[in-house]
């Protein structure tokens, strides 16, 4: 809440702007990429909290999505939350937009390296989806350019692994590493 209560607006770079950043501190040596379970034991500065709490923020951001309609007027919405204590949020359009543009922040963290099978691949929308093979589980896998996924698409549909550097999309502080999403950086030879 203190966040949704600042006046200013946080500044921050596209997501596309933050993988060509990515690329060049690679490319530089000022960043070296982690082995996925490294990432997984020690994210890094950028995931501050659970991805359930990214989750439960996003469920009442979907509810305060009723005052940011144009049609809401005056309108608000107390929240009350209760455990080892009691706390109570009211929301009107304006701090409902804070919480909405706090809440909806993305990111992408510093790049990791994942060994993968390809499940498949979308040209027109430049995304894919691979099954990451030390948890088994398939993520969304992101590209920024047309070459990028050229490099990518002989693995398609056949059983060979593919070792890449990839870039996870951090969500409000937080990342999935069992389903989150990241940013196809380049292959590893």
């Amino acid at each position: 809440m203190e966040r949704v209560l600042r006046q200013g607006e946080d500044v921050t770079s596209s997501m596309s702007q933050q993988v060509e950043d990515r690329i060049n501190q690679i490319n530089r040596g000022i960043v070296e990429p982690k082995d996925f379970l490294s990432f997984v034991n020690d994210p890094g500065e950028g995931v501050v909290r659970t991805y359930a709490d990214r989750s439960i923020n996003r469920e009442i951001d979907q509810i305060l999505s009723i005052i940011r309609s144009r049609h809401s007027g005056e309108s608000f919405i107390e929240i009350e939350i209760s455990g080892t204590g009691t706390a109570k949020y009211e929301f009107n359009k304006f701090k409902s937009e804070r919480f909405h543009s706090v809440v909806s922040r993305r990111d992408v963290g510093n790049p990791v390296i994942y060994v993968a099978r390809v499940r498949q691949l979308d040209r027109d929308r430049l995304n894919g989806k691979v099954i990451n093979l030390i948890n088994n589980k398939m993520m969304v896998m992101n590209f920024l350019h047309e070459n990028d996924f050229v490099k990518v698409h002989p693995f398609l549909g056949n059983s060979k692994e593919m070792t890449f550097i990839g870039a996870p999309v951090i969500e409000y502080g937080a990342f999935d590493p069992n389903a989150g999403d990241i940013y196809f950086i380049d292959i590893l030879k």
